[in-house]
């Protein structure tokens, strides 16, 4: 982050640019063990999980790189939630300390926000903080997504995030074993946010936000690392992948779903059912273009 200094100049005081270097972050926080402190010098996003790498970008603000998150996204998440994402693609964490500065440059209105994501497994299994301008129940909270839209666990939160143009801190405190959760936003003494949850023991972390745009530096992760479990069910499987499954159809008249024999499964009566039991139905370049069919099949299958 640059710093600015005043300097007089035949009696009139100018603002300008000094590039020191910032002091290097402490090995430990909070009993944590410093894992990366990344300040996007080196302009590299491949350790960088990006939900949608359009969207993201190196720029030079005052002479220091940052990372830039300068248009909204188009992607589509399996339950509602931020779309949005840049995630650490190589770490993940349980216990943890997220540690970022954070600069809004999205337009000023009520629901003006960033996010910050831990305990993050796949598209449709997070936690996220959701730094809103004015507070309701889908704004300016701790959410946890678990396969379907996001939903509020904050014990404590405040009025509103003072969103402005400057440059702001923010950190989340993540304890596993009591599933507590604190939320700093630049006084880092007391919480603005809190939740106890112990549903993700484990996950990535990054940024992002819903719609708006923003810059980040200085992201420094502290925690203990983990492997992500190797061995994974079908359901871990379909979970990490945002795959809903429909329900099962019900037998009629002679037909079964499904019969298995050795180990073969047989199935038929199956049609696009969606996952609230409703049919997807229509022709082929009449109803339906091309894609949507192919998603009908899809559904099918699955």
């Amino acid at each position: 982050m640059s710093k600015f200094v005043i300097v007089a100049l035949v009696g009139i005081a100018v603002l300008a640019p000094s590039y020191e270097a910032l002091a290097a972050p402490p090995g430990e926080l909070l009993g944590r063990p410093l894992l990366l402190h990344e300040e996007f010098t080196s302009k590299d996003a491949t350790r960088w999980e990006l939900a949608d790498p359009k969207a993201w970008r190196f720029a030079d603000q005052e002479g220091n790189a940052v990372f830039n998150q300068f248009e909204q996204s188009k992607v589509q998440t399996p339950v509602r939630s931020p779309f949005n994402r840049a995630v650490v693609k190589d770490l993940v964490v349980g216990d943890c300390v997220l540690d970022v500065r954070l600069q809004s440059t999205a337009r000023d209105y009520p629901h003006r926000s960033l996010c910050l994501f831990f305990g993050y497994q796949d598209p449709a299994h997070m936690y996220y903080v959701h730094f809103g301008q004015k507070t309701d129940d889908h704004a300016n909270q701790i959410f946890i997504v678990n396969n379907e839209a996001r939903k509020k666990i904050s014990t404590k939160t405040t009025e509103g995030t003072p969103w402005d143009n400057a440059w702001h801190h923010a950190r989340i405190v993540r304890d596993v074993e009591s599933g507590k959760i604190d939320v700093f936003f630049d006084n880092m003494e007391t919480p603005v946010m809190t939740a106890i949850d112990k549903t993700f023991t484990w996950g990535q972390v990054g940024v992002g936000s819903f719609d708006d745009t923003s810059n980040w530096d200085e992201f420094k992760l502290y925690g203990v690392k983990l492997e992500r479990p190797k061995t994974m069910n079908a359901e871990a499987r379909l979970r990490q992948l945002g795959i809903q499954l429909p329900p099962a159809p019900e037998p009629k008249g002679v037909y079964k779903p499904v019969v298995i024999v050795g180990n073969l499964a047989y199935t038929s009566g199956h049609g696009p059912t969606t996952a609230d039991g409703t049919f997807i139905t229509g022709w082929v370049g009449k109803d339906l273009d091309e894609q949507a069919g192919t998603a009908a099949a899809r559904q099918a299958g699955l």
